[in-house]
């Protein structure tokens, strides 16, 4: 779409740095949320939702934790009503997860090669400053879906 505009456009006017990281945020925060989402068993199905929350050695998951996830998912459901519920579709939850997960990935490789971020000594093994992000990092992260 902005090639087709920029054949036809004799000036370009570019969008301010800090208005266009704002932006791509908000989506990246979107994406997490929804992908995130889909990582857990949905809320109606309580028996998958205790065996999400045992750990490997057998202990359960504190219940101020379990909470706070059961939270987060009623505020992902209540901000994303219709992606949600396009999730938990047999027919295009899994479809709607892949591009999700596709976006995020995006988004991040994006937001990431826009800025270098100087990190405090303690972030480095020997002490000394280090940086985080720009386009090196952001090409050996993609695609970065923790979350």
């Amino acid at each position: 779409m902005i090639h087709a505009f920029s054949l036809l456009a004799g000036e370009t006017e570019w969008t301010p740095h800090a208005e266009l990281e704002s932006f791509v945020s908000q989506y990246e925060k979107k994406y997490f949320d929804l992908v995130w989402f889909a990582r857990k068993p949905q809320l109606r199905d309580l028996d998958a939702f205790e065996e999400y929350f045992l750990n490997h050695d057998g202990t359960k998951t504190p219940p101020e934790v379990q909470l706070k996830c059961k939270q987060q998912m009623i505020r992902i459901q209540e901000a994303y009503p219709d992606e949600v519920e396009s999730l938990q579709s047999a027919l295009d939850g899994d479809w709607d997860h892949g591009f999700n997960s596709g976006m995020l990935a995006g988004l991040r490789l994006v937001l990431t090669a826009m800025k270098k971020v100087k990190a405090g000594p303690q972030a480095s093994d020997t002490g000394e400053e280090c940086w985080f992000g720009g386009i090196e990092e952001a090409a050996e992260e993609f695609p970065m879906l923790d979350t």
